[in-house]
């Protein structure tokens, strides 16, 4: 078997498609003695607790497992306090899996909104709503929790990713960012942009934890943008690592407004001579998980030597939907993951899409199933 000391990280991500969302600690990743960060009011009907089993997180590593103990509505509120501007229109959106089904959930966004959401027991769920701000203030935001018919006194649900959407269009769309651990022990960062609009650039940053705030930043001037609405690639070489270390890298898009974001983090694991991973002894389309899905699946593939690969997604009239590759590629194990979006990123329509990976020497097609 081939051995070649390179390890492949790739990360498909959009961050332009959607607005800000100014709900803190959304997904429930991070808590202290018990309780998730800045939720501030939990009341004495409800026990949140930090779930981590994988059929019951949504996204991410963690999610809430909230222990609903009263019938008495008034007792069930969870909120945390965020600022509003006058006039901006909010999506609100929250995932949810109920236990029993004897619960529902309704929203909180300054007063109670006048929907429910759905008790049904089929898996995850997408409860949303709609707001427009009256005046720039601060204001309540959260969830309620009501019993329903044979309500016993004690019920799970779980709840994720809760997004309350601004609206706000970033101005940076980035398809990709990826890290090779390279034969002469650097770290080679490349990254792909879809369009670009008043931003000025770059930073790389890296760190030995996850944690962000530990991180350094390595280039030594801004690696500038281009503003256009041309796919874009740039790229860093990090020569500064040690082996046998994991490393964290991520990208900080800096703004002409002077404000920034970050992106997702990849991970990259320097290897020694005597460690390197396996090269894959033949390509392969691996199959799409999960499938069915909704929101989002993953594609896994491997490719045996280097070649021109092409990953691209049709639907059932043959219309190509979306591509993910079309360009030189070296050996090695990848993944993607879809979102259910075009080339145009807009939604796809429920129904059976086929994913198809061509090489040199190779060719595989598969289906998958978008609920909706």
């Amino acid at each position: 078997m081939k051995k070649l000391t390179v390890l492949f990280i790739l990360i498909i991500f959009s961050i332009s498609l959607f607005g800000i969302n100014i709900i803190a600690n959304p997904g429930f990743e991070n808590w202290t003695g018990g309780t998730p960060d800045d939720w501030t009011t939990i009341d004495s009907g409800i026990n949140p607790t930090q779930e981590n089993v994988a059929e019951n997180v949504y996204e991410g590593n963690s999610s809430c497992a909230m222990e609903v103990t009263t019938g008495s509505q008034k007792n069930t509120d969870f909120r945390q306090t965020v600022h509003v501007t006058e006039g901006t229109e909010y999506t609100i959106s929250l995932r949810y899996k109920n236990t029993e089904g004897h619960l529902k959930i309704r929203f909180y966004v300054g007063t109670y909104d006048n929907t429910y959401s759905d008790n049904t027991t089929t898996g995850w769920q997408e409860y949303t709503w709609s707001y427009t701000a009256s005046a720039d203030e601060d204001i309540p935001v959260g969830l309620r929790f009501y019993d329903q018919t044979d309500f016993d006194g004690n019920e799970i649900i779980y709840i994720d990713n809760f997004v309350m959407d601004d609206g706000t269009t970033l101005p940076v769309e980035l398809s990709s960012f990826s890290a090779t651990f390279t034969n002469e022990n650097y770290v080679n960062l490349n990254w792909i942009t879809q369009t670009e609009t008043d931003f000025m650039g770059f930073d790389v940053l890296r760190s030995l934890t996850e944690n962000s705030t530990d991180a350094i930043k390595l280039n030594a001037t801004l690696i500038a943008g281009t503003n256009t609405s041309q796919e874009n690639s740039y790229n860093f070489m990090d020569s500064e690592v040690e082996m046998n270390q994991t490393y964290y890298y991520w990208l900080r898009i800096l703004n002409n407004n002077g404000t920034s974001e970050l992106s997702q983090p990849i991970t990259v694991k320097t290897f020694g001579n005597n460690d390197t991973p396996d090269v894959p002894e033949a390509t392969k389309l691996g199959n799409a998980y999960p499938n069915p899905f909704n929101p989002e699946t993953n594609i896994d593939f491997s490719v045996s030597e280097n070649s021109n690969v092409n990953l691209s997604i049709y639907n059932v009239l043959g219309q190509k939907v979306r591509t993910f590759y079309n360009r030189e590629m070296k050996a090695g194990n990848y993944s993607v993951t879809w979102r259910g979006l075009d080339e145009n990123n807009l939604k796809c329509s429920s129904g059976i899409y086929f994913y198809i990976l061509k090489t040199n020497n190779y060719k595989s097609i598969k289906k998958m199933l978008l609920l909706k």
